[in-house]
């Protein structure tokens, strides 16, 4: 284990108090045989746990005590055979570190290219949520047959709330059908689709719909300068960020029609040219931004006008 074991002393206060070297270890006998291992860095004895877990029913084997690892450096994000609360010793710099779960998520070089069929639906890129550059999930796009429709975001042309988010469309999703399916048609479609398998789907929010343009241009139109939402395809969520479109000038053909083919024009996958709706409510409260998939326009409407809107979820992802 790279510990040096010197034994065992009846209490913490018999441990040595001078001499001791990086990775000096004992049991202290009256504290349920913990181990405690010497760290040069704090020059301090640290607490490694129980070496043995109590006993199990009818004298079976009990659960493990703290498993140790050492290692060159910090810990890698996954230690074979590690549980939750082991610990991890670090030979170059004596520190000491807590493990815990493993991070969930599918690793990157896993995912397909993009629109390639990926759980339930297709791959429509890396998302980051704190829009820093490094990515958090992975998108997926429905399948058009089965998940597009044209049902209105809201019955009444009124102000809705705990629906603004620019980046997350789940919450706001999920925050329209608190109010009531009837009231919101398009989130409860969306939330109650059942697709490969899948049911979190939901209807994206304003920076998922332009990351969805950005990706899947069904046509090679030019970008018109967009007078009605600032921006101009400018999404901090993408990974990597999307500025804006072209060099922000009058119809610059920035980005090209997609490259993957079922999503060009007249394919089956192929998006409409037509301003798909969000979920995210604009700043004049009773109507909901929008996306001209054509040219990429950023808008905003009446909530009670039918619009397509087409439904995504998205995964998370591991380096």
């Amino acid at each position: 284990m790279g510990l040096v074991f010197h034994g065992s002393v009846p209490t913490f206060a018999d441990l040595p108090a001078s001499g001791q070297q990086q990775g000096d270890s004992y049991i202290v006998a009256d504290e349920n045989d913990k181990l405690y291992v010497w760290d040069a860095a704090t020059t301090a004895w640290v607490e490694g746990g129980s070496i043995q877990g109590p006993p199990g029913p009818a004298g079976g084997a009990g659960p493990r005590g703290t498993g140790w690892f050492v290692g060159t450096g910090a810990p890698p994000a996954v230690i074979e055979g590690s549980l939750p609360g082991d610990l991890y010793l670090d030979m170059a710099t004596g520190d000491v570190y807590s493990l815990g779960e493993a991070p969930a998520g599918i690793p990157i070089g896993d995912l397909p290219a993009l629109g390639g069929a990926f759980e339930g639906g297709f791959y429509a890129g890396l998302w980051s949520d704190s829009a820093d550059g490094i990515a958090t999930h992975a998108l997926v796009v429905a399948p058009k047959s089965g998940g597009q429709t044209s049902l209105v975001w809201r019955t009444t042309n009124t102000a809705g709330s705990g629906y603004a988010s620019e980046f997350d469309g789940f919450t706001n999703t999920e925050a329209a059908l608190a109010a009531g399916a009837a009231l919101y048609p398009a989130a409860a479609w969306a939330r109650g689709l059942a697709i490969g398998g899948y049911d979190d789907w939901y209807v994206p929010s304003r920076y998922e719909l332009i990351a969805l343009y950005r990706q899947f241009k069904p046509g090679d139109a030019s970008e018109a300068f967009n007078s009605e939402e600032p921006g101009d395809g400018v999404n901090p969520h993408m990974v990597p960020p999307a500025g804006e479109y072209g060099a922000g000038g009058f119809f610059d053909s920035n980005p090209s029609q997609t490259s993957v083919l079922a999503f060009r024009d007249g394919q089956v996958q192929a998006f409409d040219a037509a301003t798909y709706a969000s979920s995210t409510q604009a700043p004049t409260a009773t109507q909901i931004r929008g996306v001209f998939f054509d040219n990429g326009m950023l808008l905003a409407g009446n909530k009670n006008v039918s619009r397509p809107t087409r439904a995504i979820r998205r995964v998370a992802v591991i380096p």
